[in-house]
């Protein structure tokens, strides 16, 4: 039974028996700072896909804000007031095309644009775009905070374990050293 119980770093107790002090604290040391890689690697693969998150909604919102700024025919600012032509061109080519296959989310954004007719509702649109960009920004914060505390654990388990070789030489060198 107490072998089939594992440590907190991976090491069973059958795995410990027989090792001593130095190998025990370095195996255990070891499997911290391996499971640490792997949780820096898992969240780093999570910011890039928020990177490019946010980098697609930055290009959609750039492509909003481009067909609200073009000029009205009938220069009204009126919220009813509906697009003309060339913003419909300009929302258009917002308008995500993924070969082979769309993305129910790029399927879903594609429809919200073709129900855009005018410019309140243009307005609204690129309001919620950039709230999105900026929720994500916050989420983003956090998420290299996390980063940077993994990584700084990591370090310091890699420190920890250079320390200890370092102690355990020292310890040799100096019994040696009392032997001649």
């Amino acid at each position: 039974m107490v072998d089939a119980v594992n440590g907190a770093a991976g090491i069973s107790f059958s795995q410990m028996q027989g090792m001593d002090i130095e190998s025990m604290l370095m195996a255990v040391q070891g499997n911290r700072a391996n499971l640490l890689e792997e949780q820096l690697m898992s969240e780093m693969k999570n910011v890039q896909a928020k990177n490019e998150q946010i980098a697609g909604l930055n290009s959609r919102l750039t492509a909003l804000t481009g067909a609200s700024q073009l000029p009205y025919t009938d220069n009204k600012t009126a919220p009813e007031t509906a697009l003309t032509a060339d913003q419909r061109a300009e929302l258009n080519k917002a308008k995500v095309v993924a070969p082979p296959a769309l993305t129910t989310a790029d399927t879903a954004w594609n429809a919200s644009l073709d129900k855009i007719t005018t410019k309140g509702e243009l307005d609204k649109a690129v309001t919620e775009l950039k709230g999105q960009v900026d929720s994500l920004g916050s989420t983003q914060q956090m998420d290299m905070l996390r980063l940077q505390s993994l990584s700084n654990k990591r370090n310091e388990a890699f420190d920890l374990m250079t320390n200890f070789m370092k102690k355990f030489a020292d310890k040799r060198d100096a019994i040696i050293g009392n032997m001649r």
